[in-house]
């Protein structure tokens, strides 16, 4: 009976930490739009994120004690599984914002779900259930949505915010199924910003494409993006995904379209038709039934 009481908990703590960070995710993405106009760029903006983050999360880690090395053996993979999450997500996805509009950007992005999905079943297994597969076919319903309003045709960012979702799947799948897995999310979180900061410095430097000739507020909009990206929406994340799994935190990260087109609008202008606010409430559907399926113990141990 404690045993069910825990594992229901550790759900419901799961979707909650989930929940998070898809918000803190959502509200970043115009932030990132704003800090363009004052002379950054997607390149910069992942070398700053992770700069910036680093000596924060470094701090928690020496107060909490956390040893931050991961084991010799597990590192090959743990590089490479961060490289796709923390740097060539963070890339193409921050890239993408110069070509097309926020929320059309966020929309690509969330091929994701359906990736880790079909990622889960055929590498490693996965069982899913009907209940989950009704909640995906809402979500990605909502989420379509937004391309019936959507003018905008410029190949190149969708492109890149289509290829950072996929970056983004082997990254959820590979904290989920490799030696990351292991580690608490403040660690997670600490070699996800070291690995952006080296990886996008030296991409910067290759490219000539770093700039640190930025206004004030663009400093600042950099320095927010930064710590709440590093600091509170990759923790939770890693958490969501040791509570309740890769497949069930993707699922309810698909709040942050809806956060993200809510912000876009608020911050940038951009439009919010009345069949985008139809897609957000099939989403938010989509969640609730994720939420209500994994707080009743519905759902198998995935």
């Amino acid at each position: 009976m404690n045993s069910s009481v825990s594992e229901r908990k550790d759900k419901l703590v799961g979707v909650v930490a989930a929940t998070i960070a898809s918000l803190a995710f959502g509200v970043t993405p115009p932030l990132v739009k704003l800090a363009y106009a004052g002379g950054s760029n997607g390149i910069t903006m992942t070398f700053m994120r992770g700069l910036f983050a680093l000596p924060v999360l470094f701090v928690i880690s020496r107060v909490k004690r956390f040893p931050l090395r991961i084991s010799k053996k597990g590192l090959p993979v743990a590089i490479a599984v961060l490289l796709f999450g923390s740097f060539l997500t963070t890339l193409a996805l921050y890239s993408s914002y110069a070509y097309i509009s926020v929320g059309m950007a966020t929309v690509l992005h969330y091929i994701f779900p359906v990736l880790v999905m079909l990622g889960g079943i055929l590498l490693f297994h996965e069982r899913i259930i009907p209940g989950k597969m009704i909640a995906l076919v809402i979500g990605f319903a909502g989420v379509f949505t937004f391309f019936t309003s959507s003018g905008e045709n410029g190949l190149t960012g969708i492109l890149l915010a289509a290829g950072s979702g996929l970056f983004y799947a082997i990254w959820l799948l590979g904290m989920n199924y490799s030696v990351l897995r292991e580690l608490n999310p403040t660690q997670t979180a600490f070699f996800s910003a070291l690995t952006a900061t080296v990886a996008a410095f030296l991409f910067g430097v290759i490219t000539d494409k770093l700039c640190f000739a930025l206004t004030t507020i663009a400093w600042v909009y950099t320095i927010v993006v930064s710590l709440v990206i590093s600091v509170v929406a990759m923790p939770m994340l890693k958490l969501a995904i040791e509570k309740c799994g890769a497949t069930t935190t993707a699922i309810i990260c698909m709040l942050e379209p809806v956060s993200g087109v809510f912000f876009g609008w608020l911050l940038l202008g951009e439009t919010l038709s009345i069949i985008n606010i139809a897609g957000c409430v099939l989403i938010l559907a989509s969640v609730a039934m994720v939420t209500l399926l994994s707080a009743l113990k519905k759902t198998n141990r995935e």
